[in-house]
């Protein structure tokens, strides 16, 4: 008599599901005797169709190889092997079942023994496998290892849960139903994956790094236009904006902005030409937004002032002061 279980892995989001199943794996009760009884982990399997004996062990490297062995675990343990590293699949003989993984299986990433801490890769949406915490790749770290759970449930109670990842096991009878469109109740396996800080951590790191708001921040940029104006102004509001980092004096009519774009050529057109502190520099006036460009080391600096009810003369002290204060870090 035969009976198999596979599983089926589900990736999906708290809000919008991203679904993937691919089997993985089943239970089989062999017929005809135990004549598998002497597999080893690291064993390969191939599959004959014999009644008698369906399965042979043979050359891990041969053509046709369906499955190898990753471990063992009890007849009589209901959820046997669901805990053996790469395993996907099992063979019942006598009071022995035998764990069986996919040839390439590495047990060191296997994603069925994944528990709270273990960092997870996605390396497309039918896949996870346990990765290194420290490496970029590993974007997802599991919160929570969540077993029988009702499906629907998720994990819209753990703290910081961004996805899922499901692996039920089922038996064959469970798949013709759920062919049929008679979805399961529960969800065997429930892994609850967050962002793993580390990463998150090193992508903050990377676009700080990239960020035009890295050269001054918004005490700095309060400083020097206070200075340059001679009256109060404080920064509400510091943010990349589409052209350089923009500081919002209450609103967005009242702002300042920097740029500096590496490689830029110094290209006054037929703005005013000046030194400043012994760099070439020019100053662009206008109705609103007036610009202080300064050639430095690797490009040009730029600061654009739209400040409102404010002279030419006004803005361009204020670009000034505001190039000084950032000339320390433009290296």
């Amino acid at each position: 008599m035969t009976g198999r279980r596979k599983a089926t892995w589900i990736i999906g989001a708290l809000t919008v599901a991203l679904v993937a199943t691919g089997t993985v794996a089943a239970r089989w009760r062999l017929g005809g005797g135990d004549h598998l009884g002497g597999l080893r982990a690291g064993d390969c399997l191939t599959y004959t169709g014999k009644d008698d004996a369906p399965y042979e062990k043979a050359d891990c490297g041969a053509a046709g190889v369906y499955d190898k062995v990753v471990g063992s675990d009890r007849a009589s343990n209901e959820h046997a092997c669901w805990d053996v590293p790469g395993a996907s699949d099992t063979l019942v003989s006598g009071d022995r079942v035998i764990c069986l993984g996919d040839v390439d299986a590495d047990p060191s990433t296997a994603i069925n023994v994944a528990e709270a801490g273990d960092c997870v890769i996605l390396p497309d949406p039918r896949t996870a496998l346990r990765h290194d915490c420290a490496d970029p790749q590993a974007e997802y770290v599991v919160l929570k290892r969540k077993t029988s759970v009702p499906v629907g449930e998720g994990c819209g109670d753990v703290p910081g849960s961004a996805r899922s990842y499901a692996i039920n096991w089922e038996s064959q009878l469970a798949r013709t139903q759920r062919n049929l469109g008679n979805e399961p109740s529960t969800d065997d396996v429930l892994l609850c994956l967050g962002e793993n800080p580390t990463v998150v951590a090193a992508h903050a790191s990377a676009a700080a790094a990239r960020s035009q708001c890295r050269f001054l921040d918004s005490d700095e940029v309060s400083a020097a236009v206070t200075r340059g104006a001679g009256r109060k102004y404080t920064v509400t509001l510091r943010q990349d904006g589409m052209i350089g980092c923009e500081y919002q004096f209450g609103s967005a009519k009242e702002r300042v902005s920097v740029d500096f774009t590496p490689g830029e050529k110094f290209e006054p057109g037929g703005a005013q030409v000046f030194k400043l502190d012994g760099l070439r520099a020019y100053y662009s006036p206008g109705e609103g937004d007036r610009v202080v460009g300064v050639e430095v080391a690797g490009g040009m600096f730029s600061v654009v002032v739209w400040l409102a009810d404010t002279s030419d003369a006004f803005s361009k002290k204020v670009g000034i002061e505001v190039f000084r204060t950032a000339r320390p870090k433009l290296g």
